[in-house]
């Protein structure tokens, strides 16, 4: 192997270039066992760095890819909980359509001015887009199932559930349990607040024609 050092003190390899690859100077011949080892040295530390630079992108590369699964498999999961969430209740079932049986409206928080349709069954409150009430801006809530809002149309009345433990405050009041909820309760949720507004209540509720 001929190695050269050109006038700013690089060696490289007189049979692969005419002149410096790094700078393009011109050369002076040093073929001094010195100066054959140091530039060996050099070709390793070289082919060293480009093989951690390899690394490091395939790192990157399954990085990328475990990023694209997990999307995929929130995908799916945002799938499976709107097709469960959205089964009909038994007052969708007796007209053939869904009615609205109240709402939520946000009064605090990052929905704030936005309303929420409750309708027979269970209503799902979570982080996610499936959600039945998707609060997808509230960071300090569970992304599935936070909370459930219930209409039971036989007894025409609403349930507020707390799911798997989390944090749920009607009033003020940390709920442990499901509880009876009315017009104008205060829901809270990480940041956010929601009034309650009924509108199957006393004789008013949806029946079939």
């Amino acid at each position: 192997m001929g190695v050269s050092r050109c006038s700013q003190g690089h060696f490289y390899e007189d049979d692969k270039y005419d002149s410096c690859p790094y700078c393009g100077n011109v050369v002076h011949m040093d073929r001094s066992p010195e100066a054959v080892r140091k530039a060996v040295e050099e070709k390793a530390r070289e082919q060293t760095t480009v093989g951690k630079g390899q690394q490091g992108d395939r790192r990157e590369q399954k990085t990328v890819a475990k990023q694209k699964e997990d999307a995929f498999n929130e995908q799916k999961t945002v799938a499976k909980g709107v097709k469960q969430n959205k089964t009909q209740g038994v007052v969708a079932k007796q007209m053939g359509m869904d009615p609205v049986c109240g709402w939520l409206v946000c009064t605090k928080g990052p929905h704030r001015g936005r309303d929420f349709k409750l309708r027979s069954g269970k209503n799902f409150i979570g982080r996610s887009a499936g959600m039945d009430v998707p609060l997808t801006e509230e960071n300090d809530i569970a992304r599935h199932n936070h909370a459930a809002i219930i209409y039971e149309p036989k007894k025409n009345i609403f349930l507020l559930m707390p799911i798997g433990g989390t944090s749920v405050t009607l009033n003020g009041e940390v709920l442990l349990e499901p509880k009876e909820i009315n017009s104008y309760d205060i829901l809270t949720l990480g940041g956010t607040e929601l009034d309650f507004i009924a509108y199957c209540i006393g004789e008013k509720k949806w029946k079939k024609e």
